[in-house]
């Protein structure tokens, strides 16, 4: 059985829906204590006062806050008593809103509502209702000491309550992360979009695993049984160099099932445009010339030389001719007068 971390309700207009919220996420941390060494024994979290020079029991303890270097003002549980919410026992439901305008950068926590004796019809409107308008409820919330904004969306058959931070929590991204002025050539961003592509698909996350805890854990139990530990190959190192980046696309296109030597095209050819082609390109799509083999009695004059010289597409021409015309003999000095 889950244990409640909130009981409080859900109020939207005049409804109340009592819930109880439990955690929906648990973490499976590998988590290690802290020994001494020399002896293996278990550390201890001390609560040790410098000014006293002694340990200090649980009732010497208060809560202070530092509102200048050294000086502290202290608050006891009775006054922390005195500030009074709404949202300490109900999660009133402001504003219904469509979940792709909340940035997931807001998102903390999630709970599971839980619906209270009594509940269960009201719980289910609430939920049929989002359903159907595909929107998420935007409210407040306390626990835990702090006040909280909240969302509130179905998943599946239940209502789920995300606790989100509030604007002044979340960092710009201006602050974080200056704007790139990158030129980014199109051949390199038609490969990285095939990419994207061919590993695009739904979401399943059974098939992700915590890769570096199942090591741990094979670690701690092969030490717990005394046997050896080898260390793990290290990566090859991997080169960030411009040159190298088409290089990386395109193998990681065919490791992704994609054709392993094809370029993506480039601007005029991915619109559809023919690009005329260089010049050695177009040559080798044209038949490689070749020589005809004359005969002796059949060689060509000089004077007729220059037929030989015409481009190719003319000599394959002539040699579709049904009937080569012989070549003129030359005439001999001594027979010129004649």
């Amino acid at each position: 059985m889950l244990r409640a971390i909130w009981s409080g309700s859900i109020s939207f207009g005049l409804v109340a829906i009592p819930v109880k919220a439990v955690p929906a996420q648990s973490p499976r941390d590998v988590r290690f204590e802290l020994l001494h060494r020399p002896c293996g024994g278990k550390m201890e979290t001390r609560r040790y006062c410098p000014r006293c020079e002694r340990d200090a029991s649980e009732g010497e303890i208060a809560r202070g806050y530092q509102y200048a270097k050294g000086r502290y003002v202290t608050l006891e549980p009775e006054d922390l008593e005195t500030i009074d919410s709404p949202a300490k026992r109900t999660l009133q439901i402001l504003d219904f809103v469509d979940l792709g305008s909340v940035d997931p950068v807001y998102f903390e926590k999630p709970y599971y509502l839980q619906p209270a004796p009594g509940g269960e019809r009201t719980y289910a409107l609430l939920h049929r209702a989002m359903v159907e308008r595909g929107r998420v409820g935007i409210g407040k919330v306390a626990f835990r000491e702090r006040e909280h904004l909240a969302l509130v969306r179905p998943v599946g058959h239940a209502l789920v309550l995300e606790t989100i931070s509030f604007p002044d929590e979340v960092r710009s991204v201006e602050d974080a992360v200056q704007p790139l002025n990158v030129e980014i050539p199109e051949r390199e961003l038609q490969m990285a979009q095939m990419l994207v592509d061919q590993m695009s698909g739904a979401f399943e996350p059974d098939k992700y695993h915590d890769q570096y805890r199942e090591a741990l854990t094979r670690l701690i139990d092969t030490k717990v049984e005394g046997g050896e530990v080898t260390a793990a190959p290290a990566p090859p190192a991997e080169s960030g160099s411009v040159a190298d980046l088409m290089e990386m696309l395109r193998r990681s296109v065919a490791a992704a099932g994609g054709p392993e030597a094809t370029e993506a095209p480039a601007g005029d050819e991915a619109r559809g445009e023919q690009k005329t082609p260089p010049e050695d390109e177009a040559n080798e799509h044209l038949p490689e010339k070749s020589t005809p083999t004359v005969d002796a009695e059949e060689r060509i004059p000089l004077e007729d030389a220059a037929e030989v010289r015409r481009p190719t597409r003319v000599r394959a021409a002539r040699t579709r001719e049904p009937e080569r015309k012989p070549a003129r003999r030359r005439r001999e000095p001594s027979e010129r007068g004649k």
